[in-house]
């Protein structure tokens, strides 16, 4: 009777227990957010080598499901494709043809999401024109370092040069809205860095999430890690050995001049993050470049962070004290934040969030970004990726598979994350 009457009493002192630190779990996201902690541990282990070449090693964690593949390639431009291609063969066939249904069947359901210009341009010659012109019209402006790769991809996998050219124009037709922050000194002593992709989940990419290191030979090179999917080389998200890291956002509500002839924009960041030294470079290179798509970019260095507004008609560079202040959107020193919303966002969730993780003696780490942060933003549907500078780590989560008959794929801001070790950079 007395044994039955401990595990009572034990029973409940751990059922209150529970039901105390989730009551704290919640206490720790705004009001103003709809979405519940994240709080399923962060995988850790190492991954496991799966197979290697000359020059590219392909690792693998089985902790998540699909599982998030690590590629480390080096060497020239063509060496790096090349072998970028003979260890992605198996995928990137299937990668691209699925994608290519995806955008004859699909696709036309969330065309409205696009930019108006967009739309217009694949409502009037479809999309295989659309990718066509806009290879033609940003080809000239195209570093040749980009081209030498796509061959090396195509060599090395057997696959067809033009179809992965189509393939790396898609970002620079569909832009995304996302969210970013940076959490810099006096907060921390050296940047956190969060991007969140926030785009359609009805796409095939979440089968192959990728992490893809580049260790080039050419002279003055970085070596940095971009996050994105097999066969894909421009940068939407990345972190360099510098360090220096990149993320970008569509810029819903420019009213400027629409142009499609330039350097496209994800091949501009990918070069940010393999030749720049500083942020003072980064927007050097920006202000320079021949500018297509008007987007929000997010570049940070070891103990600062800007937000640009990158178009064709400007380039703004903005600190966290000359970026506008509103109601939703508090000035907090040594914290530069972006929502998913279109900008200035009337959605106070974020500006909440930023006020009390970076008051009250608390401060954001990996961890409560985690936790808290995107899974309360609900931010980051197909991809999130925290950058740590303290670590040199990038922890990443990805949508999971989407189901045809249920038309889901659960966010990655729910999902299980994955610490990769970049510190070999």
């Amino acid at each position: 009777k007395k044994n039955k009457q401990r595990m009572k009493w034990w029973f409940c002192g751990a059922l209150l227990v529970i039901l105390s630190l989730v009551c704290l779990s919640k206490q720790q996201i705004p009001s103003t957010c709809a979405g519940v902690p994240n709080l399923i541990p962060i995988v850790t282990a190492k991954p496991t080598l799966v197979n290697k070449t000359a020059n590219g090693e392909l690792y693998i964690y089985t902790q998540v499901d699909p599982p998030l593949r690590h590629l480390k390639i080096r060497g020239t431009p063509y060496e790096m494709g090349f072998a970028a291609g003979q260890l992605l063969a198996p995928i990137i066939p299937q990668l691209v043809e699925q994608t290519e249904d995806w955008l004859t069947n699909d696709l036309p359901a969330i065309l409205h999401t696009l930019p108006l210009y967009i739309q217009r341009l694949i409502i009037e010659v479809g999309m295989d024109l659309a990718l066509e012109s806009t290879i033609a019209l940003t080809y000239p402006y195209t570093p040749p370092h980009f081209i030498q790769e796509l061959h090396g991809l195509a060599d090395g996998s057997g696959f067809s040069y033009d179809r992965l050219y189509q393939l790396n124009v898609i970002p620079e037709l569909i832009q995304a809205a996302c969210s970013m922050y940076g959490i810099f000194p006096p907060q921390r002593k050296n940047l956190l860095h969060l991007r969140a992709l926030d785009w359609d989940t009805s796409s095939p990419f979440q089968k192959w999430p990728l992490v893809t290191s580049y260790l080039p030979s050419a002279p003055n090179s970085n070596n940095f890690s971009i996050l994105a999917w097999p066969g894909f080389i421009g940068a939407l998200t990345g972190f360099s050995s510098v360090p220096m890291s990149i993320s970008e956002k569509v810029w819903d509500t420019y009213n400027g001049t629409q142009n499609r002839i330039g350097v496209p924009w994800h091949f501009l960041l990918r070069d940010i993050l393999q030749f720049d030294k500083s942020i003072g470079q980064a927007e050097s290179r920006m202000a320079n470049a021949e500018r297509t798509c008007a987007i929000w970019v997010g570049v940070g260095e070891k103990s600062d962070f800007n937000i640009v507004q990158y178009s064709y008609d400007r380039v703004e560079f903005l600190d966290w004290r000359a970026f506008p202040e509103y109601a939703a959107h508090p000035k907090i020193e040594g914290v530069m934040y972006l929502d998913r919303h279109p900008q200035p966002s009337q959605h106070k969730c974020m500006g909440d969030l930023m006020k009390y993780w970076n008051g009250g003696g608390r401060s954001l780490n990996v961890e409560n970004t985690v936790k808290y942060v995107t899974s309360g933003e609900r931010t980051g549907d197909m991809h999130i990726a925290v950058m740590d500078y303290e670590r040199m780590v990038m922890v990443v989560s990805n949508a999971g598979v989407y189901n045809s008959t249920t038309k889901f794929a659960e966010p990655a801001y729910r999902r299980k994350f994955v610490e990769v070790d970049l510190s070999f950079m």
